[in-house]
């Protein structure tokens, strides 16, 4: 049988003044809003890009730039999220291009 000895005093004190202090802490901490403000670096860069190049790469692409960005891809190379690989896409490029190029236009039109 383990006889408790009694805790001194001061030690008993300074047990509950750390959990006080520890409880009140981070119940402050965790019960305010913390709200991140974004400081504006935008004149801290200077423009990569002058607006007739910002044009061109947002225009949407013509039918030959697709099909050059698409061509240009190894036809060995690993299949994209829907499975097809670029080979799929280059062998079969006369029936599906309307709908490549398409799907490639609208993204540009949701991006802008």
């Amino acid at each position: 049988m383990t006889i408790l000895k009694p805790i001194p005093h001061s030690v008993a004190i300074l047990t509950m003044m750390v959990e006080l202090m520890a409880t009140g802490y981070f119940r402050d901490f965790l019960s305010t809003s913390c709200e991140v403000v974004q400081a504006d670096l935008s004149s801290l860069i200077d423009p990569v890009t002058s607006d007739v190049e910002n044009n061109i790469l947002y225009a949407e692409p013509t039918e030959m730039k697709v099909k050059e960005a698409l061509f240009s891809i190894p036809q060995q190379s690993s299949p994209g999220s829907d499975g097809f690989g670029s080979g799929f896409y280059i062998k079969c490029w006369e029936i599906i291009k309307g709908d490549v190029i398409e799907a490639v236009r609208e993204f540009f039109r949701a991006v802008l």
